[in-house]
C-alpha cells in the first residue's frame, strides 16, 4: 500500500484552539481540500466547530447517533479535525494518507492509528470520548497511557 507523508507545513488545519500560536488559515491536502461534509453538519447541528473541546465533545455526541450511510466523508473530516487537535497535543505525533487516501497518525512508537477506523468504531458504540480516545493512542508514544 503507497503512503504519502504530509509535510508540516501542508498540514490540514482549521482549529487552533490549543495551540499558543495564532490561528493558522486553512491549508488543504488533495482529497481534503473541502470540509463541506463537516461544515455542512456543524451549521445543521449548530456546533461551532472553533469552540475546541466543546466542539469536540458536540461532535462526539452527534457521531454515536449517525446512521453508517452519512457517515463516510463527515467521518474523514472529523478525522482531519481530531487529527490536527491531537497534533498540536502531542507534537510528536504527524500525518500521513494511506494509499486509499485516509487520514492516519504516525505516533513516535511505530504504531500507526487509522483515525477514520476510530471513528467508525465510536460510531458504533465504542465508550471513550472521540479525543480522549485517539489522544491516549497518540500520546503513548510520548510515554503516555
Amino acid at each position: 500500500m503507497t503512503e504519502m507523508f504530509i509535510k508540516p507545513k501542508l498540514l490540514p488545519f482549521r482549529v487552533s484552539s490549543y495551540s499558543a500560536a495564532a490561528p493558522v488559515p486553512d491549508r488543504r491536502v488533495g482529497h481534503l481540500d473541502e470540509w463541506t461534509a463537516l461544515d455542512a453538519f456543524a451549521r445543521e447541528e449548530g456546533i461551532d466547530l472553533d469552540m475546541g473541546d466543546a466542539s469536540v465533545e458536540s461532535l462526539d455526541v452527534r457521531l454515536s447517533s449517525l446512521p453508517p450511510a452519512q457517515a463516510s466523508e463527515l467521518l474523514k473530516d472529523i478525522a482531519v479535525y481530531l487529527g490536527e487537535t491531537v497534533i498540536s497535543r502531542a507534537p510528536k505525533c504527524s500525518w500521513l494518507l494511506d494509499g486509499n487516501g485516509y487520514p492516519t497518525l504516525d505516533i513516535p512508537n511505530g504504531d500507526r492509528w487509522d483515525v477514520i477506523k476510530f471513528c467508525h468504531w465510536r460510531e458504533q458504540g465504542a465508550p471513550s470520548r472521540l479525543l480522549d480516545g485517539v489522544l491516549e493512542i497518540a500520546t503513548r508514544g510520548e510515554g503516555g497511557a
